[in-house]
C-alpha cells in the first residue's frame, strides 16, 4: 500500500543532512520506485531546484518532471540527484536460506528464506 507525502510537512523537517539521509533511506526501503522518485524530488526541493540544476546539469523544469511521483527518472538522474545531495548508493547482496519445516500433520517441507542485509529497512 502506497503512503502519501505531504510536501509542506517535510520540506520543513529536511533541512540537515542526517535528516535527509533518513529520509532517503526510508524512501528506498519501501522498494516502490513511484515513491522513491517523489521523496527525490522532494529532497531536491529542499535544497532548492536551482541548485539542484546547477548541481546535476539537468534542467528544473526535467527534474521536476522526472522525480514526480510518476516521473520515472533515469538511473543517471537519481545517481546525479543523489551525488548533489552527498548520497550514493551501494548495493547489497540478499542471501536465500533454505531450511527444513514440519508441518502440524509431521510432514518435512523445505522453505526457502530470504535474509536481506540491505541498510534500508522498512520503517
Amino acid at each position: 500500500m502506497k503512503r502519501e507525502l505531504h510536501e509542506n510537512d517535510l520540506l520543513e523537517q529536511l533541512n540537515d543532512a542526517e535528516a535527509l539521509r533518513v529520509f532517503i533511506e526510508k524512501a528506498f526501503a519501501r522498494r516502490d520506485a513511484d515513491y522513491i522518485a517523489k521523496a527525490l524530488g522532494l529532497a531536491a526541493k529542499s535544497k532548492g531546484m536551482s541548485e539542484m540544476a546547477e548541481k546535476t546539469g539537468i534542467s528544473k523544469e526535467q527534474l521536476s518532471e522526472s522525480l514526480s511521483e510518476n516521473g520515472n527518472p533515469t538511473l543517471k538522474t537519481v545517481l546525479s540527484v543523489l551525488g548533489a545531495m552527498g548520497f550514493g548508493i551501494k548495493p547489497y547482496r540478499r542471501e536465500a536460506i533454505r531450511v527444513i519445516q514440519t508441518t502440524a500433520s509431521g510432514r518435512k517441507m523445505p522453505v526457502v528464506y530470504v535474509n536481506d542485509p540491505s541498510p534500508f529497512k522498512e520503517p
